[in-house]
C-alpha cells in the first residue's frame, strides 16, 4: 500500500476541506514529525499519484510514500492495465524543516536518512522498476524534476544544498543517461531555477516586488512534454528553466 503524507498545515479551512475531498479518506496517522505532517492511508477516492499531484497543486508539500520495499507491483499494475509506460517523472522532494536547520555536526541523522530515502532511494527504485519494460520496448523517457541546488554545493543557509540531495539526483540522471540512452530511453535532468507559482511564493516580498520572477507551472509541464517529443537524433539531457528577469543559477 501507499500513503500520502502532507507536510505543513492548510492555510485555510477551505484548503483543509479540499484535502479531505481529494484524498477521500480519514486521517490515518502521522509521520515521525507529528506536529508537521499528516498521513492519509488507503482507501482513497483517487489514485495516490493523483492525490499527491492535487495536494501539491494546492501548495502543500505532498509525498507519496512507498510502504513496501519495492514499487514493482505498482509498475506491474500499470503495465497490465495500459500495456506500456511512456514517461516517468521523478518529482520526489522533501526539504529540511526549520527545526533541523543545523550545522553538519548537529544535523539529525534521522532527517538525513528521510531525505535520502525520498529524494534518492525512491527515485532509484522507481527508475529501476520502470526501466526493464522501457528497455525491452526500446523507447521511453525518464525525467528528473530538480532545482538549482543540484548544480553545485553551496554554503547552507536554509537546509538546502548538502542536506538536500539534489546533487545526487542530478548525478543519478547522468548515470542513467549513459546506461540507457543506447536502449532508446531519454533521460533528462530538469532544473527548475526559480519560484513556482503558488500563494506561498506570491506572498514572498521578492515575488511581490517583481512578479515576473515567478514561473508558470503549466509552462514547466510544457517543457517536460517538449523533452518527451524530441527526435532521438538530438536529445536534450539537461534543461534549465529560468524566468527572464533573473540570471541562471550556476
Amino acid at each position: 500500500p501507499w500513503a500520502v503524507t502532507v507536510y505543513g498545515a492548510p492555510d485555510t479551512a477551505e484548503e483543509g476541506a479540499l484535502i479531505q475531498e481529494i484524498v477521500g479518506a480519514e486521517f490515518a496517522g502521522a509521520s515521525t514529525h507529528e506536529t508537521e505532517a499528516t498521513t492519509y492511508a488507503p482507501p482513497w477516492k483517487f489514485s495516490p499519484s493523483t492525490c499527491a499531484a492535487a495536494l501539491t497543486a494546492i501548495f502543500l508539500l505532498a509525498a507519496v510514500t512507498l510502504l513496501t520495499p519495492q514499487p514493482t507491483h505498482i509498475v506491474d499494475a500499470v503495465l497490465a492495465r495500459h500495456g506500456r509506460i511512456d514517461i516517468l517523472v521523478n518529482n520526489a522532494g522533501i526539504g529540511v524543516r526549520a527545526a533541523d536547520r543545523k550545522s553538519v555536526d548537529a544535523f539529525p541523522v534521522e532527517a538525513w536518512d528521510e531525505m535520502i530515502a525520498i529524494d534518492l532511494t525512491g527515485v532509484f527504485l522507481m527508475s529501476r522498476a520502470v526501466s526493464a519494460a522501457m528497455r525491452k520496448r526500446g523507447s521511453g523517457s525518464f525525467f528528473f524534476s530538480n532545482n538549482a541546488k543540484s548544480l553545485r554545493g553551496t554554503k547552507r543557509n536554509t537546509g538546502e544544498s548538502l542536506y538536500y540531495p539534489r546533487v545526487m539526483m542530478r548525478t543519478l540522471a547522468q548515470v542513467l543517461t549513459e546506461e540507457y540512452s543506447e536502449h532508446g530511453i531519454h533521460v533528462a535532468n530538469v532544473v527548475i531555477d526559480g519560484l513556482i507559482d503558488s500563494p506561498g511564493t506570491r506572498a514572498l516580498p521578492r515575488a511581490h516586488n517583481n512578479p515576473d520572477i515567478i514561473i508558470n507551472p503549466m509552462k514547466i509541464a510544457e517543457a517536460f512534454f517538449y523533452l518527451h517529443t524530441q527526435d532521438r537524433s538530438c536529445w536534450t539531457h539537461e534543461l534549465q528553466l529560468t524566468p527572464f528577469p533573473t540570471n541562471p543559477s550556476h
